[in-house]
């Protein structure tokens, strides 16, 4: 029977009275603010063409005193002085700021916003209007998310907000960075994350920025906005642009909170005497005794001769914090900006920690009315401690398996190693001593220096000079004691030291034009050079016998044996010419074509140019006579575009013949790697079309997009011709296709005086499949889990994320089995108590050739939902996220139901008169390779993972001017969040959301670091 999530559907009804009991607290403790005297204002509001507003907010500043303007636009309001000021607020509109000067009648004009006719947003080596935007590009003002939702990395910002990006969690450990995905899948062999551009510059990290140092963020989508990043854009562009300095007195923002994390859902154990028992039927069923008498299994119960594992591994709580502070001013001439930030991340498991810094320095100048100079200087450090493992073996996993009734160390002080049914199980005590002796190290600091110089030469026309510099290195150290799993393998203390470097230098050239050329003819066009120098270093050595376990990896050499496993040195070089000219004609329709040539020495002379174009058009109704004077409509466009962009799949050197070589003890082997000179550019082809409305002056917005993309000549690994002499090598001979939709919805539901409610919802649906393998022996691939198993295929015409496996039936009862006319294979071995798979072609054995397509863990749909409400001086954000039509592969499930373990499910096992409905095999000697479900895939351990999250949920008060300028601060703002709230699911194993991070295997569950709800405490302040 599958196992509900009963205590995360409690969590959830729990959470359902929370938005009542903040709006009781809101409406009993008020504070109603009465005058002796008071004067009456009326007036109306209008827009620009004397369209009556609906809905205005107007407040008499320093009181709570406000109405809103009715169906005709007009208000009428009391007042407690004839020297007072009134503001008059409306989405979408610029705030005014009137003062009454002892006037009875007030009618104001209100003007648009900027962000809704002109807003300057970025693009691809340049800004654009919004309204002039032709692709695919979502954006978010980050300031203000942040403001909503506290965030330690920059994908927090961006998770379920931007319909077509991806973003999973790929563990619970101590700083795991998410995978992210724009638009499915696009390879099956290269990095298919999207290209991070910070301040133009491509290639950028998102852990090395702090969230609270950007202002806004733009996501590339479609060919026709990411073309022009040419080789490097087929996988979607995440553009960012961090704040700059201002003009102005200095000041001082500081931004902190501290966190309590306890286990989102941590997994339930077996109780002692129950084990015990079972461990006894376990024992019968292979040596015909008990294994546990009966004066045993009451210590156990009382305590004695136990262990608790799970106890002892996943802590009820861990303590993190994080702080950040930034400081700015300047003047006409010159302003800077510093910050830094700092995170410490303790995890739930064992002595996991993360500790991560981060700073910049920014700083602009005007040498001149026309010449400008500016430089960023920002970088991180980070160091990890701890041993977050997944698998067969993480700590989650081992918790789980290992018997409460063997102890973990012997009369010795050794660690117990194996268990009692022999299956060869580590002690998972050993990972939380390797992490106590605190003898392995985790660094990585990655530092970049911009540049960047600009001079208009005429009006419109403006030349940029751009250059960065980057250095990055990464290195670390692990020792194994003789006690640990690989020192237990192996029967010997190991070693390994790992130092990478790297170096890289970019520039790029641009000239930017920008002309309105008459009333009805607007043109934005630009064109550009670039060039970048990349070096990197690697060397890996590992050693086995040490000296000194206490010294470790720091001194390898008097090592029994040491071994130099990898030093590769590396140098490529790219240049690139690219070109964009966007047209508009009477605000109704616009055009805009790119281009990019890219050339790169990571192929060979034959191959290594490639062009990359793309065009898009774009018609807005809204300025046609038709529709023009429609009050309710505010924007209505249709867009299409078409483009080609790249994915560089090669590795350095990749076209040249080498030699590898393998250093040890003294001895050099070499081995020939032949060169491929062949290959050459992944290429995605995409078409998107799309729609943006807006109604009710924004206080409705909507955009769609329909996309279809194939990407051609995806690199695979092929059958070579026996004259090559080598059996397979990889060529561009694959095709992936993506196709799918995405909807984004922004709705203000209320706008009244003292109270605000947003909701923005984002959907998607992406379907990747595969197209074409290439000239393989079949018309699969297998795609491996990294523990010698393989749960998933590849199949020509079939979506990515094919389960495969055995079906199964259930278990055979006694009935079944004793029943001669129902048919039974002949091998393996069947019995009352094993699984009853389906022989596919009746051959009467159970074998490879009957495996078939189970499940599929892509997801078929996924969307997000963020709710803001603004009651007077407090602010909620409610924030969910869901994904739907998937599958998940439970491998812990069918690990610990395969092996005798204290895992609950185990209780419900088939036992021989007892429970012949089981779903769960009993015990039994025969335990085959070809249908065991830990080594291969089996229907009954494939579940539903649909699920549906609260994400968090964050309350705010923000502190009144009057008060604070008492104490001379600018702002202040206190907030209590709460982080992975509860999760609705009927999947039975951890957090569903963990099991999805690899597009490539998505649904696969193999025992990921358990994921923590997070309480926090913050505090925002500028001085």
């Amino acid at each position: 029977m599958k196992l509900l999530k009963s205590k995360i559907l409690r969590d959830a009804s729990r959470i359902k009275s929370l938005p009542i009991c903040i709006f009781m607290f809101f409406f009993l403790f008020t504070p109603f603010v009465y005058s002796q005297s008071r004067k009456q204002i009326t007036g109306s509001v209008q827009d620009v063409q004397g369209n009556p507003l609906i809905g205005v907010s107007i407040l008499e500043t320093g009181t709570s005193n406000g109405t809103i303007t009715d169906m005709n636009g007009t208000y009428s309001l009391n007042i407690s002085s004839t020297n007072a000021t009134l503001r008059f607020s409306y989405i979408g509109y610029e705030e005014q700021l009137i003062k009454i000067q002892g006037r009875n009648v007030i009618n104001v004009k209100m003007n648009e916003e900027t962000s809704n006719l002109d807003e300057v947003v970025v693009v691809g080596y340049g800004v654009q209007r919004k309204s002039d935007l032709t692709g695919a590009i979502s954006s978010i003002n980050a300031a203000e998310t942040l403001k909503k939702m506290p965030a330690a990395q920059v994908a927090d910002l961006l998770q379920g907000r931007i319909a077509g990006l991806s973003i999973v969690n790929s563990s619970g450990a101590a700083g795991a960075a998410p995978t992210l995905r724009v638009r499915g899948v696009n390879s099956i062999k290269a990095d298919g994350g999207p290209l991070v551009v910070i301040d133009g510059f491509p290639g950028g990290n998102l852990s090395a920025i702090n969230p609270a140092d950007i202002k806004s963020i733009e996501v590339l989508k479609d060919a026709s906005s990411t073309a022009i990043y040419g080789s490097r854009g087929a996988n979607g562009v995440i553009l960012i642009t961090t704040k700059s300095p201002k003009e102005g007195k200095l000041s001082v923002d500081y931004n902190g909170y501290v966190v309590a994390g306890t286990p989102a859902d941590k997994p339930s154990i077996m109780p002692v005497n129950e084990f015990a028992r079972m461990a006894n039927d376990w024992n019968q069923a292979y040596y015909g005794k008990d294994l546990y008498t009966e004066r045993q299994i009451t210590n156990f119960t009382n305590g004695y001769d136990t262990y608790d594992y799970m106890g002892n591994i996943i802590n009820d709580y861990a303590i993190s914090h994080s702080h950040d502070i930034s400081i700015k001013g300047g003047n006409d001439k010159m302003s800077f900006l510093f910050s830094t930030q700092y995170i410490h991340n303790k995890g739930i498991a064992g002595h996991s920690t993360n500790d991560r810094w981060n700073y910049r320095l920014k700083v602009d100048a005007n040498i001149t009315k026309k010449l400008k100079f500016g430089a960023n200087f920002y970088g991180m450090i980070n160091s990890a401690a701890g041993n977050n493992f997944s698998g067969q073996y993480s700590l989650l996993t081992l918790a789980q398996q290992f018997p409460q009734t063997v102890l973990p160390y012997d009369k010795e002080g050794n660690l117990t190693q194996g268990t009692i049914d022999n299956t060869g199980i580590y002690n998972p005590i050993g990972f939380i001593d390797e992490q106590k002796r605190n003898n392995n190290e985790d660094m990585t600091f990655n530092n970049w220096l911009q540049a960047y110089i600009s001079y208009e030469i005429i009006p419109g026309l403006t030349f940029r000079n751009e250059q960065q510099i980057n250095i990055g290195n990464r290195f670390y150290g692990t020792t194994s004691s003789k006690q640990s799993m690989n020192g237990f393998l192996k029967g010997k203390s190991l070693a390994t030291y790992y130092d990478a470097n790297s170096w890289g230098w970019r520039m790029t050239n641009t000239l930017n034009y920008t002309k309105e050329l008459n009333k009805n003819n607007r043109i934005n066009a630009t064109i550009g050079v670039e060039e970048s120098l990349s070096r990197s270093y690697i060397m890996r050595q590992t050693a086995e016998g040490l000296t000194s376990e206490s010294i470790g990896w720091k001194n390898m050499m008097l090592a029994e044996t040491s071994k130099l496993e990898d030093n590769e040195v590396s140098k490529t070089t790219a240049i690139s010419y690219f070109g964009r000219i966007n047209y508009v004609l009477m605000n109704r329709y616009m055009a805009t074509v790119t281009f990019r040539r890219d050339g790169s020495s990571l192929l060979s002379y034959d191959h290594r140019w490639d062009n990359f174009p793309s065009f898009s058009l774009a018609w807005n109704l809204k300025e046609e006579s038709f529709l023009k004077n429609i009050n309710s409509l505010d924007q209505l466009k249709l867009r299409y575009g078409y483009g080609v962009s790249g994915n560089q799949a090669v590795a350095a050197y990749s076209a040249y013949t080498q030699y590898d070589a393998t250093i040890g003890n003294g001895q050099i082997a070499y081995t020939l790697v032949p060169g491929n000179p062949i290959l050459k550019w992944e290429k995605t082809h995409q078409h998107n079309y799309g729609v943006d409305a807006a109604f009710l002056n924004g206080r409705i917005s909507f955009t769609f997009d329909y996309y279809d993309k194939k990407t051609k000549d995806a690199i695979n690994t092929v059958v070579l011709p026996a004259d090559t002499g080598l059996s397979s090598g990889l060529r561009n001979a694959a095709e992936i296709s993506n196709k799918g939709f995405e909807i984004t919805l922004g709705i203000t539901p209320i706008t009244a005086k003292d109270f605000y409610w947003k909701a923005d919802i984002s959907l998607a649906h992406n379907k990747a499949k595969i197209e074409k393998l290439g000239d393989i022996d079949s018309d699969f691939m297998e795609i491996g889990t990294g523990w010698g198993n393989s749960f998933y295929r590849y199949f020509v015409g079939e979506p990515i994320g094919a389960i495969y496996g055995l079906q199964s039936t259930g278990v055979w009862s006694t009935e079944e089995y004793n029943n001669p006319d129902i048919k039974k294979p002949t091998s393996p071995t069947v019995r009352p108590g094993s699984y009853k798979y389906v022989d596919q072609n009746d051959s009467g054995t159970i074998d490879a050739d009957d495996y078939v397509i189970i499940g599929n863990g892509q997801p078929k749909f996924n969307w997000g939902m963020n709710n803001s409400f603004t009651y007077k001086n407090f602010d909620l954000n409610i924030f969910l996220i869901g994904f739907h039509g998937f599958d998940i592969y439970n491998y812990p499930r069918a690990r610990l139901t395969s092996s005798l373990s204290p895992f609950p499910e185990l209780a419900e096992r088939w036992i021989a008169g007892k429970n012949e409905n089981a779903i769960i095999a009993g015990f039994g000697k025969d335990r085959d390779a070809i249908t065991s479900p830990e080594t291969v895939a089996s229907s009954t351990f494939v579940e539903k993972g649909d699920f549906v999250k609260l994400k968090s949920i964050t309350l705010g008060y923000n502190f009144s001017k009057g008060l604070l300028s008492k104490i001379n601060l600018s702002a202040a703002r206190v907030y209590f969040s709460i982080k992975n709230v509860c999760t609705i699911t009927k999947y039975s194993g951890n957090d569903p959301e963990l099991s999805i991070s690899n597009p490539l295997r998505p649904g696969l569950d193999m025992g990921t670091y358990p994921s923590q709800r997070e309480y926090l405490l913050g505090l925002n302040v500028s001085f």
